[in-house]
């Protein structure tokens, strides 16, 4: 008799507003040196004057988003290393989170350090956006006024979360996981931290257990220029050892010196030897965007095109914030124009500003004024030339010359265009503009989300990222029914 089938899991996501809850009054947190509760629920298995290494269960908590490290005495516990690094074996920790549900009026969270910040949420609210940081043991007092059972969630990177001390009459349990484990591959983007994309990702979804396995530097084919492990490298220890039923792959920007060849066969083997040794998974992703669509030149969008068709012929679902699916911006349109004019290399988007329109600046088409629906519209990126030449724009402003709308975007052409070229509508990104923190351009969200650094994710562009990533898992969960 056959087997019957067995239905593939479901997980429920969470719907609506994907925005972060902050709490309306959050409680005064007070650090201290010692406790002021007296009864101690240790994340540990030990006692202080016999400690022991951690107890993997976790007891009266929750731990998820990692492992926790054994190895070592501790009353609490520590994250255990999970990525790996060099080529000589050395790893790194990831994050990790702790659950748990309390019933009382006050609390202390008690860790043995905190060098790179916590989140933390109460009953589903954040008390801050911010990671809080307190260096060294310490004892943080949180007083919530009233006797309730309330959710706590602990989420941590490279700290040592020792326990929580109560009141005598109080109660600590762990509370459940939700959601499936998930692990995000992918380079210094997605590299563990307080309040990296990945937290806001697990966020928008509802989910607990979504690990980072991430190394800057790298990507399907590199390997940091030799001074680390390419992701097929570490796919066997970092991410198939751990047997997740979610993988979500987001980098590769480090692979676009690579032949398009070289890329289309590095992410099929990728995701052929995913699809084979989790063959239930979800496995889906694809390359991220450091700016706006005028950062990629024509080689770069040929090693982009390889490496989503290597994605696709390996089994895997292919979503990049690159190109968002049309329906987040409406039906495409103007997909029949071609330029009206020659166009010279270096010719100017824009009159001065992106908003502007000037002398010779901006292009015109062959489609009409008087036919609006096959016209093109602000907002919508299109991809002009083919071959050597293609490069894409996000029309920011329009005009009238001769009859014909004159179209102009952010920056200037990256190459030369003949008159009867082709220009069609094609998905827009999430980043817009190509200016970042460090030096403004007067237009776009990269003003806002590029860091500090003018190439990596602000806090704001963490948040956006992982939210824009989230809404593309959630659209793909949806569709093969899986939520």
């Amino acid at each position: 008799m056959p087997r019957a089938h067995k239905a593939k899991k479901t997980w429920p996501v969470s719907e609506g507003n994907d925005w972060p809850v902050v709490m309306a009054a959050p409680p005064q947190i007070i650090v201290g040196s010692t406790p002021s509760l007296l009864r101690a629920w240790f994340a540990g298995s030990g006692s202080n004057a016999y400690p022991l290494a951690s107890n993997v269960q976790g007891g009266h908590f929750t731990f998820c988003r990692g492992l926790p490290d054994t190895a070592a005495p501790t009353l609490g516990f520590k994250p255990a290393p999970t990525v790996s690094t060099e080529p000589n074996g050395t790893r790194v920790p990831s994050g990790q989170q702790f659950s748990f549900y309390h019933e009382g009026a006050s609390l202390e969270l008690h860790f043995q350090n905190n060098d790179r910040g916590y989140l933390l949420k109460i009953d589903g609210e954040y008390v801050s956006l911010t990671p809080r940081i307190d260096a060294g043991q310490t004892y943080s007092r949180i007083d919530l006024g009233t006797r309730k059972l309330r959710r706590f969630d602990l989420i941590t990177y490279k700290a040592a979360f020792a326990g929580v001390w109560t009141a005598v009459s109080d109660t600590i349990y762990a509370a459940p996981v939700r959601g499936p484990r998930t692990i995000c591959i992918g380079d210094s983007f997605t590299e563990a931290d307080a309040a990296g994309w990945t937290n806001w990702f697990a966020e928008s979804l509802g989910w607990d257990d979504v690990w980072t396995s991430a190394v800057g530097g790298t990507g399907y084919v590199n390997n940091g220029n030799g001074l680390a492990l390419n992701w097929q490298e570490r796919l066997a220890p970092d991410v198939i050892a751990y047997r997740p039923e979610v993988v979500f792959l987001h980098g590769s920007v480090n692979d676009l010196a690579q032949t398009p060849a070289t890329m289309y066969a590095a992410v099929k083997s990728l995701i052929s030897q995913l699809r084979s040794a989790l063959p239930d998974a979800v496995i889906a992703g694809g390359m991220n965007t450091p700016f706006g669509v005028e950062y990629w030149v024509a080689n770069n969008l040929l090693v982009y095109d390889a490496a989503k068709q290597g994605f696709l012929d390996g089994g895997g679902a292919w979503m990049s914030t690159l190109e968002l699916p049309h329906e987040f911006s409406g039906d495409s349109v103007g997909n029949d124009a071609s330029l009206m004019d020659a166009v010279a290399q270096g010719r100017p988007g824009n009159g001065g500003a992106p908003n502007i329109l000037a002398g010779q600046s901006g292009f015109r088409v062959n489609t009409s004024s008087a036919t609006p629906a096959t016209n093109l519209r602000i907002g919508s990126t299109v991809e002009i030339g083919s071959g050597a030449t293609r490069e894409r724009v996000a029309i920011t402003v329009t005009g009238l010359s001769g009859g014909r709308i004159i179209y102009g975007f952010d920056g200037m052409f990256k190459y030369a265009h003949a008159a009867g070229e082709p220009v069609r509508e094609v998905a827009p990104s999430y980043l817009t503009g190509q200016g970042s923190q460090l030096s403004p351009s007067a237009w776009g969200n990269s003003n806002l989300y590029v860091g500090s650094d003018g190439y990596h994710p602000s806090a704001a562009g963490n948040l956006a990222l992982g939210q824009a990533n989230a809404a593309l898992l959630k659209r793909h969960l949806a569709t093969i029914g899986r939520e």
